[in-house]
């Protein structure tokens, strides 16, 4: 078996026009299986899978009885993959055809622990390098860390694809921000990394998502949960790079970029009344890795600020 999809799903009625599309090309293929783990779905989500994928042989659909969440969703779905090599992928995004006709040769003819690809986002394709060619673990782990535009990072599952017997023993955690925490893990376990190049993914903006319907509410949670995921990562980094040097740039990288998310999630969300506390878990994490955040907070809060008055004058 060569390949194992893994998709979780969630009161994806809405979606399933998109998700028989994006499994069709890989519908009865004897190399693949498709893991569909359904969260506890109140609609007619699970009965709609039966009737769009019952024919196909190769389709494994389950449904859990309570809301556990997508990280525990693939990891039941991980649990039961056979497949040489695994792909995660979200139940209301799109597969383009450079997945089938690019990323599939490539997972046949290199033998690689991670694959990664291009996607878009808000129209815009984001480049990871200029040809396909293998890659150094620290230019991967930089490009997991590196954020190229304002609304997209390569820390995403969806856009990697890693060999099973890579990532074995690795866990989701429960958090918003698994993907990104899980992406470190599985690189610096990884030995050899291939890129293509080529577009196979396309994220679409979601404002009712999980992570964007609590970015609203509850923002100065997930801040601290950036943070504690921040924190874990930067203990991994650490653990594995014993050069003082690789571990402070990549540390410092991953700090800018968090420093980055927390802006965008102030500002989305309007939050004025938790500055103190935000700014004392900030200062207390970065100072782990020797970077200064008083000039790069004080801009951010200055940004946030002025959006905020702007907002209510506008209200």
């Amino acid at each position: 078996m060569l390949l194992s999809i893994i998709m979780p799903t969630y009161n994806s009625i809405r979606d399933l026009p998109k998700i028989r599309k994006n499994l069709q090309p890989f519908l009865n293929q004897p190399n693949i299986e498709i893991l569909l783990v359904d969260d506890g779905s109140v609609d007619k989500t699970v009965i709609a899978l039966h009737e769009s994928f019952d024919h196909a042989k190769n389709v494994k659909i389950q449904q859990l009885s309570a809301v556990k969440g997508p990280s525990f969703c693939r990891t039941v779905a991980l649990n039961q993959a056979v497949g040489k090599y695994i792909y995660f992928m979200d139940s209301d995004d799109k597969l383009l055809t450079g997945f089938s006709k690019r990323v599939m040769p490539a997972l046949k003819k290199y033998d690689a622990d991670m694959f990664l690809f291009d996607y878009i986002t808000f129209m815009h394709r984001i480049t990871l390098w200029p040809k396909s060619r293998w890659v150094k673990r620290e230019s991967v782990l930089k490009s997991v860390l590196r954020i190229r535009n304002w609304h997209a990072s390569a820390g995403f599952l969806w856009n990697k694809v890693f060999k099973r017997q890579a990532i074995a023993g690795l866990k989701f955690k429960d958090t918003l921000f698994e993907d990104l925490d899980w992406c470190v893990q599985a690189v610096l376990k990884a030995k050899r990394f291939r890129y293509v190049n080529a577009c196979g993914y396309h994220y679409l903006y979601h404002p009712n998502s999980l992570f964007n319907a609590s970015a609203r509410k509850k923002a100065a949670k997930l801040i601290h949960d950036r943070l504690t995921v921040q924190n874990r990562m930067i203990k991994t980094i650490g653990n594995h790079y014993l050069q003082s040097t690789k571990q402070a740039i990549i540390s410092q990288m991953l700090a800018k970029y968090n420093l980055l998310v927390i802006f965008r999630m102030l500002v989305f969300s309007w939050v004025s009344n938790s500055y103190s506390k935000i700014k004392f878990q900030l200062f207390a994490c970065y100072r782990q890795v020797d970077l200064h955040p008083r000039h790069l907070w004080e801009m951010i809060l200055d940004r946030t600020i002025h959006r905020l008055m702007a907002h209510s004058e506008i209200t």
